[in-house]
């Protein structure tokens, strides 16, 4: 941010006044850019910048890249129960993690050196965007990393990602890593309930009748 000297009139030519408003037109669009790309809270990217970059890199670099929604555990829960100031907490502590775990760490060949951003989507919903990454297996090992950090400081997520494919415009891959983050939500919410006894009888009750109603289709 430059510091202004208001021009003095008579003791400054018409130059010095010149650069005074110069630099101060660039900071105010510095200031607008930053209200519209990232987000308050968290400070991290929005979802403008995203989609502006996914835009760009769609058309670039086609297919060399690859996306992670991830989707927090228990945030409305603790908005109810604590009120928003804990709900903002995690939050940032989440901001914090994501971002740390996309720096560079050179001894790690799947480190994500080449990781482009953390941001934030919407509500409990971040995005992360990994460059030069454009197959499944290494960005599973990503994925897989990110949630032993985010477990370590006792954050719950889902995570769902996939390589982007050439000719697929952004909203196309942002919605299909949304519906893989999902199904992994889902499948976590399964394995949570076959954890628990309660949780286990439900589930064979629920196989047997599934049982029984795939018999009668056969039946008919």
């Amino acid at each position: 941010m430059h510091r202004y000297e208001e021009p003095s009139g008579e003791s400054e030519d018409i130059y010095s006044g010149l650069a005074y408003y110069h630099n101060l037109a660039k900071d105010l669009e510095a200031e607008r850019d930053k209200a519209l790309y990232h987000d308050n809270l968290t400070h991290l990217p929005n979802r403008n910048w995203l989609m502006t970059e996914l835009d760009r890199q769609s058309r670039t670099q086609p297919g060399q890249f690859s996306l992670l929604f991830v989707d927090l555990d228990g945030l409305k829960r603790i908005n109810d129960s604590q009120g928003h100031q804990a709900g903002n907490k995690l939050l940032m502590k989440t901001a914090g993690v994501l971002q740390e775990s996309l720096r560079t760490d050179d001894s790690d060949q799947t480190s994500y050196a080449l990781a482009h951003a953390a941001t934030r989507l919407a509500g409990d919903e971040f995005v992360l965007l990994i460059n030069e990454v454009g197959n499944q297996s290494t960005l599973s090992k990503i994925s897989d990393r990110i949630s032993s950090a985010l477990t370590v400081h006792g954050i719950g997520a889902s995570i769902g990602g996939r390589p982007h494919r050439p000719g697929e415009s952004a909203s196309q891959l942002l919605d299909a890593v949304d519906k893989l983050m999902y199904q992994q939500k889902q499948r976590r919410k399964r394995e949570q309930l076959a954890a628990q006894p309660i949780g286990r009888r439900l589930l064979y009750k629920a196989g047997i009748l599934l049982q029984r109603r795939s018999g009668i289709a056969s039946d008919r």
